[in-house]
């Protein structure tokens, strides 16, 4: 059975994303899931047929890139700020039984050095959160692991991506003019 676990929510920062979401949950597939998909074929072209043991997706939402990872890796973990998205997360990937995680990015429930690749698609942005975002993702991943991720950069992809501080072989993919797909190896 799916559980859902509430740790580590900032309430103050996270209540209206909850609410945001929650009243989106319902539509989002029509409205964003044509892009998201194509979002996701990208990052699972990037990644190719490797196999994983545990992959974290940080802002899973209604779960469509977990669903394309089933078959690729021991285990499933899915976190995300809005009930209503897990919920939607957890009615696709049911014969999958993922741990579905209500919490906030910036500050993920997870032990440290645990997951071989964490994402992060239609996340990271231009605000004060996305530094602690991207270092909480570092955290959770083992070293050697994969980072995968988009950076929203509406002023510059760089003066973003430099902030973010990533270490090791990143390789980085222009999805449009205001986001870039990030793979960040060896973290």
């Amino acid at each position: 059975m799916t559980r859902y676990i509430q740790l580590g929510l900032d309430k103050r920062r996270s209540a209206q994303l909850v609410d945001l979401y929650d009243k989106l949950s319902s539509g989002y597939e029509e409205l964003y899931g044509e892009e998201q998909a194509a979002k996701h074929r990208q990052v699972l072209e990037l990644i190719g047929n490797q196999r994983f043991n545990l992959v974290i997706d940080v802002g899973c939402g209604t779960g469509r890139l977990l669903e394309g990872l089933t078959g690729r890796c021991n285990q499933l973990i899915g976190v995300d700020l809005s009930r209503k998205m897990l919920a939607s997360a957890r009615e696709l990937l049911q014969s999958e039984k993922p741990d579905l995680i209500r919490a906030d990015a910036s500050f993920l429930p997870l032990r440290t050095q645990v997951s071989d690749l964490v994402l992060a698609i239609s996340l990271v942005e231009p605000n004060g959160q996305s530094k602690q975002q991207v270092m909480e993702m570092v955290r959770v991943a083992i070293p050697r692991g994969s980072l995968v991720m988009t950076v929203f950069h509406p002023s510059g992809r760089m003066s973003l991506i430099d902030t973010l501080s990533l270490k090791g072989a990143t390789r980085y993919i222009e999805l449009s003019k205001r986001e870039t797909l990030i793979l960040n190896k060896a973290i």
